[in-house]
């Protein structure tokens, strides 16, 4: 099903609107001030509310903080039918957005402290993509300075001291793009025009009491309904500084990335360029919404132009036919339901994760490249891992704590292990190590352990040391310090990785690992160490198996892979020209990379998994 979206502008407290009525080709555009007669006694007598925002195929309550109205927020087809009848919930939500004002500086909740606080299921990470429109001298205020603690945080916004200079402002343009994290504080400047996509939710806490034109912000929508002390427990106090900031959340406008954000940001939700005159966008059955930005054409048939609206459900694929151009949003890798049916997840240790190769040079980026649009390939390679640390990852080996786990009262995080130790232990008794990827684009975090999340992260982390390849010490953080008594986890509680959630729902997984030991040279065990991960999901689902080729590795033990897994393992013609400073037991270079990128492509068409040559 696809099908056109009705207008559903939102109630919000600072000016805008006017670009979304240009965008839409709303030629007599209706009074966007108010959303119903009976809100004119909103604020003070007379007083309008704007209605800056668009919320697009919205199944989620808005919340106002005052006056709320049943009903607000939630989006309809162009026949009437709410979407959430036509189409059930929806795990995103996607809105245009017009700010003639800055908004206030805010905060929204991480999913951990969605749940602890706000008790839902879902926080309020979120993504701006900038429309043309956006005004030359637009900005966006982002992330805290370092040095801001929670306490000098509390006494500004109490006392209501000018609050922009804690916060990085970074100018924004047309094609721009920002990730705002949960806990991240942040400010939409004036004069930016914009799709935003996050979690469904209107989650926030907001800083300051009054807006930049003089709109008085209720109590409820400051604190959120959870209070003037816990709404300082929502942001999260790591600074950065502005170079650091822009590295981790802003991306330049690129005409030639069609994937806007993706895994390498967010498991939560997905945004991609689609653009005619033949383009398609692999979906899988998930919903999408889709926003036309330029021309006209038709998205699977239907007439669509530029300001157009649109839900699509059950549909395998989106196609743009014409000189026409759309944003397209859908859930996340964990969320998005059948939308997997295209992930490919490439498990494995610095050879799958590129080490010292520029971006986009590793086997992952360029098996992307051959295999095109319709097809999303996961590097989930991290350096330094062993054939025991992989497979805990990606969920074949089950994890328990290996010692009691002890937060002392007053505090939020604990050491728990080393480079030699991480503190958790397989059935097996054998020992964990992990690296400071942690899982980079299919993350270990959060960490459930027993019936609680926690997260895992690195100190005094060193690569390469004269002693030894890694040192570091591996802690665990709670959302909030222990109050009274100290807490303790006991010896054998069940530990689960964010990332086990990952491989189930992938369509297709690539494994290659044992260079950095875990299998005690015993060949058997190495081979059952894969096994593992493939009965992960069932051997009827695809998978490929790259054989160790390292120079060292024996040929019976090659042979063992051949029998074991036949012609879903793939071997790599090792020779010095192939390998990173010609050393084969170590890194491939870009051409051995290349190459391995290339077989793996050529065995999967073989296997019916892809096609030869992109459709």
């Amino acid at each position: 099903m696809i099908a056109k979206l009705q207008t559903n502008r939102v109630r919000r407290s600072y000016l805008g609107g006017s670009r979304i009525d240009a965008f839409c080709n709303i030629v007599n555009p209706p009074d966007n001030s108010i959303f119903h007669s009976q809100l004119s006694t909103l604020n003070s007598p007379g007083a309008a509310q704007p209605r800056p925002e668009d919320w697009l195929a919205s199944t989620t309550q808005a919340f106002n903080g005052t006056l709320e109205i049943d009903g607000e927020g939630l989006g309809r087809l162009d026949d009437g039918r709410l979407v959430r009848d036509a189409v059930g919930q929806l795990p995103i939500l996607v809105k245009l957005l017009d700010s003639d004002e800055r908004l206030v500086v805010q905060a929204h909740p991480t999913v951990p402290c969605a749940r602890r606080l706000f008790n839902s299921p879902v926080g309020k990470t979120e993504c701006w993509y900038f429309l043309p429109g956006t005004a030359p001298d637009a900005c966006v205020y982002l992330g805290f300075k370092p040095g801001i603690t929670r306490e000098k945080w509390k006494e500004a916004v109490m006392a209501q001291r000018p609050l922009l200079s804690f916060l990085h402002r970074i100018p924004v343009a047309a094609g721009d793009f920002v990730f705002v994290d949960g806990g991240v504080p942040h400010a939409i400047g004036g004069g930016c025009f914009m799709i935003e996509l996050q979690e469904p939710s209107d989650l926030m806490v907001v800083a300051e009491r009054f807006t930049p034109s003089g709109r008085r912000i209720p109590d409820a929508k400051m604190h959120g309904g959870v209070g003037w002390e816990k709404m300082f427990d929502v942001c999260e106090y790591e600074g950065r500084t502005c170079e650091e900031t822009c590295e981790k959340y802003v991306r330049r406008r690129s005409d030639t990335i069609d994937c806007i954000c993706g895994p390498d940001f967010t498991d939560k939700f997905q945004m991609w360029r689609l653009s005619g005159p033949d383009g398609t966008l692999q979906l899988g059955g998930a919903a999408a919404v889709v926003v036309v930005t330029d021309g006209e054409g038709s998205l699977n048939g239907l007439a669509a132009k530029r300001g157009d609206r649109l839900v699509v459900s059950g549909e395998n694929n989106i196609r743009a036919k014409g000189p026409l151009s759309a944003i397209a949003c859908f859930a996340g890798c964990k969320q998005g339901g059948n939308m997997t049916a295209r992930n490919i997840l490439c498990w494995g240790d610095s050879i799958t994760e590129g080490m010292a190769m520029p971006e986009g040079k590793d086997y992952p980026a360029r098996l992307q490249a051959l295999l095109g649009l319709e097809y999303k390939v996961f590097n989930s390679g991290d350096g330094g891992e062993n054939s025991i640390t992989i497979p805990a990852r990606q969920g074949a080996v089950p994890l328990a704590t290996a010692e009691w786990i002890v937060f002392p009262a007053g505090e939020s995080a604990v050491r728990i292990g080393d480079e030699n130790d991480n503190g958790f232990r397989t059935p097996d008794g054998d020992k964990i190590k992990l690296t400071a990827a942690l899982g980079r684009q299919i993350p270990v975090n959060p960490v459930r352990i027993g019936d609680s999340d926690y997260t895992l992260f690195f100190r005094d982390f060193k690569w390469n040391t004269p002693t030894s390849p890694i040192t570091y010490t591996l802690w665990l953080k709670r959302d909030e310090a222990v109050a009274e008594a100290q807490l303790g986890i006991p010896v054998g509680t069940p530990v689960k990785f964010d990332s086990v959630d990952a491989a189930p729902n992938a369509w297709c997984e690539i494994f290659f690992m044992g260079g950095n030991g875990g299998w005690n040279k015993d060949v058997g065990t190495l081979v059952a160490q894969f096994k593992a991960m493939v009965a992960r999901r069932g051997e009827d689902r695809p998978y490929l198996v790259i054989v160790p080729y390292w120079r060292s590795f024996p040929e019976e033990g090659k042979n063992e892979f051949r029998v074991a897994f036949g012609r879903h393992a793939v071997e790599f013609p090792v020779e010095d020209s192939l390998c990173y400073m010609n050393r084969p037991d170590v890194h491939l270079n870009e051409d051995g990379y290349a190459l391995l990128a290339s077989l793996l492509h050529a065995r999967g068409a073989e296997l019916g998994y892809w096609p030869e040559t992109q459709p």
